[in-house]
């Protein structure tokens, strides 16, 4: 059964979201065997690695998302000449009762996610990530900025969900993935410079 979202509330981790980008060189995750203390969508924008899922191996490419559970622990790795970049977004699913979902219930979505439109994902976890990284120089996101990136990321993460299970029992055809992979680099490289 999917998840319900009209019992469901998303309450952001503002003070653990950000943009960041790994030390060109380097070939393990600068934060290892870091534990996830709560929910965390992680977008790869940029870059050329991999992390090892509780479901298996996945590439860290521009154009991956992942929701990793609390209490996991993931290793990952990259390219050491072609450094990852990713947003990553912290956050509860609360019950109607106003409780944390736990994380192994079984109407979670997969780790991997899977969608159609890589530059909205992109768009949106950007601007998630930019408000609460203003909040957090500032000592907190305005209330009203803060709400309307809560309802931007809620959006973003039902349509991921649905986008995969709709998804998940198709073949992918890689060399497509691998086409937007590229164009999603290209955009982010000439963003950059």
């Amino acid at each position: 059964m999917p998840l319900d979202w009209d019992t469901l509330q998303v309450r952001l981790s503002w003070a653990n979201c950000g943009l960041i980008r790994w030390p060109r060189g380097l070939t393990q995750d600068p934060h290892p065997n870091a534990e996830t203390p709560d929910n965390d969508l992680v977008y790869v924008w940029a870059g050329r690695g991999g992390l090892n899922l509780r479901s298996g191996a996945a590439e860290l490419v521009p154009g991956t998302c992942l929701w990793f559970r609390p209490g996991w622990q993931n290793r990952s790795w990259q390219t050491p000449d072609q450094p990852v970049g990713l947003t990553y977004i912290h956050f509860d699913l609360l019950n109607k009762r106003g409780r944390v979902i736990p994380p192994r219930h079984e109407d979670l979505p997969p780790e991997q996610l899977r969608f159609l439109d890589p530059s909205l994902v992109d768009a949106v976890t950007r601007r998630v990530a930019e408000v609460c990284v203003a909040g957090q120089t500032t000592g907190a996101p305005t209330a009203g900025a803060l709400l309307a990136v809560t309802r931007l990321f809620e959006g973003l993460l039902r349509d991921l969900v649905e986008q995969t299970l709709r998804f998940r029992d198709r073949p992918t055809d890689p060399a497509a993935h691998e086409v937007v992979r590229q164009v999603c680099r290209l955009i982010h490289e000439r963003i950059e410079t």
